[in-house]
C-alpha cells in the first residue's frame, strides 16, 4: 500500500500583522494501492472532507520527519 497526504488550498490563515493570508491546509493521510482508492479511504474515514471544493494528495516517499526548527 502507498501512502498519501491529503490537503487544501481552500483557505486562509491570519499573520501576526492582522492580515490574511492564503495557506494550504493538511486534511490528513490515507493509505491505497493509488490515489483514487487512498482518497475513497480518506473520505470514508474523515466525512468533513466533503465540504472542501479542491483537495490534492500527494505520494509519500517516506514516513520519515524531519524537523527543521
Amino acid at each position: 500500500m502507498k501512502k498519501y497526504i491529503f490537503f487544501t488550498c481552500d483557505g486562509s490563515t491570519m499573520d501576526p500583522d492582522g492580515n490574511d493570508t492564503e495557506n494550504c491546509q493538511i486534511l490528513g493521510w490515507a493509505e491505497g494501492s493509488d490515489e483514487q482508492e487512498a482518497f475513497l479511504n480518506f473520505k470514508n474515514e474523515y466525512k468533513f472532507v466533503n465540504s472542501y471544493e479542491k483537495v490534492q494528495c500527494q505520494e509519500l516517499a517516506s514516513e520519515k520527519i524531519y524537523r527543521l526548527i
